[in-house]
């Protein structure tokens, strides 16, 4: 009785009397008729109120990048670098609010790979500027670019505005800002065409494949949003500059915006709230919440009479980011893993106990299946 009131909970205009969805973490038998909950009306939301509305933003930050770039490589000032570093800065920030949406376009152009893959590798940096020959579309070349390179480049290349302006002057500099310009098209050229590819053609079948199966797009997005939280988010943010799961050791230069340090914590609370709305089925905070996760499980607990799974999950949120912003009032987060490492760990903890209410919870009451591996044994 409790798979079948279960699975007439996460089935799309069923009007049949079974489903037979296979999944290791969750339930088969026969399905009970209902419209109480409307996959194809939540994939629609999500396509176009919160999904394609974020690639906009995030195209339109680039696109800003770009003009700050093509202005600084064309005369090389302080004020130039000034406006270029915000405009990176802002970008950093969109970027937050489209990086778990890895499904479609964004999985076939390994737009995260390409984008945000970090630490950022300064001896092949320099080895493609010095030879002036580098293939950015090759997968061998993801530490080499995208915002992480760019950060060094605005940032880290030298120490000082003035002594990063002196880099990109004259004849010497030219290589540098011919580095700089491919390095933001490339981010243009990814960006585009993943937004491109959702408004013409992608966002039809997304919505379509209204299914329950493991390649239906609620489960893709289910699964790709929880990686994301999981490898990406918890890991490359705070568990592995942390150290958190490996002794006694923190490691600073894996932060994220290593090269503008003051950036790191606010990523990582734009990150969790970017998460927290798309959860609560909305596209900001300020607006009231849609279909999505929540409603879906609230639909759940109303037949169930269980705990209220999407209450743990938001207060988890709530937590992960109060602890986040409480952090980023006392210092970076590359020093704080130098001065109170125990703080760090303490948010890392914090992001984690979430997990089990997500990827547990969450994905047994949806009868979505976890098909990616995390690789690190949790």
């Amino acid at each position: 009785m409790k798979k079948i009131i279960l699975l007439s909970l996460i089935s799309l205009f069923v009007i049949s009397c079974s489903s037979d969805k296979n999944s290791g973490g969750g339930g088969g038998g026969n399905v009970v008729e209902t419209n109480d909950f409307n996959r194809k009306a939540m994939l629609t939301h999500w396509a176009n109120d919160i999904i394609i509305p974020s690639f906009e933003a995030y195209d339109s930050s680039v696109e800003e990048l770009n003009n700050k770039v093509n202005a600084f490589n064309n005369d090389v000032n302080t004020a130039n670098l000034v406006a270029l570093r915000k405009a990176l800065t802002d970008t950093y920030m969109q970027w937050q609010t489209v990086a778990f949406y890895e499904v479609g376009p964004a999985v076939t152009n390994n737009l995260r790979a390409f984008t945000n893959t970090y630490p950022t590798n300064v001896t092949k940096i320099k080895e493609n500027i010095d030879n002036d020959d580098y293939r950015l579309t090759s997968y061998s070349q993801t530490t080499q670019q995208g915002l992480p390179a760019m950060d060094y480049l605005i940032n880290g290349i030298a120490q000082g505005d003035n002594a990063i302006v002196d880099v990109y002057k004259g004849e010497a500099g030219a290589k540098n800002r011919k580095y700089l310009v491919a390095l933001a098209n490339r981010l243009k050229d990814l960006s585009s065409h993943v937004i491109t590819t959702w408004k013409s053609s992608y966002k039809d079948t997304f919505i379509n494949n209204n299914g329950s199966s493991s390649t239906a797009s609620v489960d893709l997005i289910a699964n790709a949003y929880m990686l994301y939280y999981e490898a990406y988010m918890r890991n490359g943010k705070v568990r592995f500059p942390s150290g958190a799961t490996l002794g006694d050791n923190a490691f600073p230069n894996k932060v994220e915006s290593l090269y503008n340090p003051e950036l790191s914590l606010p990523l990582l609370v734009k990150s969790l709230e970017s998460m927290q709305n798309f959860f609560n089925g909305r596209l900001s905070s300020s607006q009231s919440e849609g279909l999505g996760f929540k409603q879906y499980l609230d639909k759940y607990n109303e037949v169930k009479k269980g705990d209220d799974i999407a209450a743990k999950i938001n207060k988890a949120f709530d937590n992960s980011i109060a602890k986040a912003k409480e952090m980023k009032n006392q210092g970076t987060l590359y020093n704080l893993l130098q001065t109170n490492r125990e703080e760090v760990i303490q948010l890392h903890d914090i992001i984690n106990s979430n997990v089990i209410n997500l990827k547990t919870d969450m994905f047994q009451a949806l009868n979505i299946q976890v098909t990616y591996v995390d690789g690190d044994g949790d």
